[in-house]
């Protein structure tokens, strides 16, 4: 005899409240946000899928500025586990695995084509999930999986458009940041090196353009604290200068474009 089913009772999702009134949505940001960062792949799908939601209202979506650090800390960390940890989980099929980095890379795409919501983001938070995107981009394993390499050409889109619809000031800054710890590691991929230099050189190509929404004092710093730390003697000891020449490249733009007095920061 067939066995019955139960038919439970299931319990209302907190995600729909994302789709209620402005109080409902305030009150169940937070509480989505922390589901993107579950350990369980499907739970984190269907937690992006509401945010992508949300992000299709503006009015909705403006809420979500102020707490989109908190958004991309938990895509960033839950990009970790699906790479050192999901990946290699053989009771987690590979196929959910590319669905779930298909799924966050989906929202990062949407948070950083918003003007309001690219904007809001912050240095550090941008540093890591800078990381761990550059990380997966140089993932040869990801190769040999079904739609890999469709995921690898996705993140390097996705690279693309944090450089260029990021604020700018936290997006330079976060890139010096990660060249001058990239110098200062011993364990330093030199691919994961040239990839942070290829995406500062595209920044000051970019510059004419966005040098009136640089803060420049912050940039300077940044440069300045770079080249104190690795001067140009230490780099005779070095293979390649090409970091300390970005720098440089960097900083002549700038001079080039805002006057001489530029360099009195540096």
């Amino acid at each position: 005899m067939p066995v019955k089913r139960s038919s439970r009772h299931t319990p209302s999702s907190p995600y729909r409240n994302l789709l209620g009134s402005q109080a409902d949505v305030k009150s169940a940001i937070d509480l989505v946000i922390s589901q993107v960062a579950s350990s369980d792949v499907t739970i984190c799908i269907q937690a992006l899928a509401q945010i992508e939601e949300v992000m299709k209202d503006q009015q909705k979506c403006d809420m979500l500025a102020s707490h989109v650090d908190q958004l991309l800390v938990a895509c960033s960390l839950q990009l970790r586990m699906a790479y050192s940890k999901h990946i290699a989980d053989d009771d987690i099929p590979k196929n959910d695995v590319i669905r779930l980095y298909k799924a966050i890379f989906a929202t990062l795409f949407s948070i950083f084509s918003n003007d309001t919501l690219s904007q809001a983001t912050s240095k550090d938070i941008l540093k890591d999930l800078i990381t761990i995107t550059v990380t997966i981009l140089l993932d040869q394993s990801l190769v040999d999986l079904d739609d890999g390499p469709q995921v690898i050409r996705t993140v390097n889109k996705l690279t693309i458009k944090i450089v260029e619809n990021s604020n700018h000031t936290q997006t330079m800054s976060a890139f010096i940041k990660l060249l001058h710890e990239s110098v200062a590691s011993e364990t330093c991929s030199p691919n994961f090196l040239q990839i942070i230099m290829k995406c500062l050189w595209r920044m000051v190509r970019m510059l004419p353009d966005i040098i009136n929404d640089l803060n420049l004092d912050r940039i300077l710093l940044d440069l300045h604290v770079f080249m104190k730390a690795f001067p140009s003697s230490m780099w005779k000891l070095r293979s390649t200068d090409t970091p300390l020449r970005t720098v440089k490249t960097l900083l002549h733009t700038l001079t080039k474009l805002k006057g001489p007095k530029v360099r009195g920061g540096i």
